[in-house]
């Protein structure tokens, strides 16, 4: 039940892109900028951070009631997080991204002891994948507000 209230506000990210991009249509056709303005993205900031609240919240509670957790895993907690590994995971998307959009990618060395890990919140599988699709979203409804 309350991974249906996660599936059920993934269009939120997207709708939200969608009135701010409508408020960007209305001001530019006035010209002018509402006083208002800061007011609007505290509440944005506010909506965003109580949103990744919840996420992660819901996430936990998933994660804890997982019959068969990764092993260094509780909920959404990785014991033994390596920097590394992470460092590592994080270039080669950034490399798949860039060969994909400019069919050429730079060399990546990164530097630090393999064995030093730490605990950390971090998404583990399945709610990385979650995760994954809610910044593609993020980003496909910034780059529709951008080039519009």
């Amino acid at each position: 039940m309350i991974n249906m209230v996660k599936v059920r506000h993934n269009n939120v990210v997207p709708t939200m892109a969608l009135g701010v991009q409508q408020l960007k249509k209305e001001l530019g056709r006035s010209r002018k900028v509402p006083f208002e303005f800061d007011e609007i993205h505290e509440f944005l900031d506010r909506f965003y951070m109580s949103r990744i609240g919840i996420h992660m919240l819901i996430g936990q509670h998933v994660a804890l009631h997982d019959p068969k957790p990764e092993p260094g895993v509780i909920g959404l907690i990785n014991t033994r997080l390596s920097p590394i590994q992470v460092a590592q995971a994080a270039c080669e998307d950034a490399r798949s991204v860039c060969l994909r959009e400019y069919v050429s990618a730079p060399d990546i060395n990164i530097y630090g002891d393999p064995n030093f890990t730490f605990p950390l919140a971090m998404k583990v599988a399945g709610y990385q994948e979650a995760a994954s699709q809610e910044f593609s979203r993020i980003c496909t409804a910034l780059q529709r507000i951008l080039l519009s």
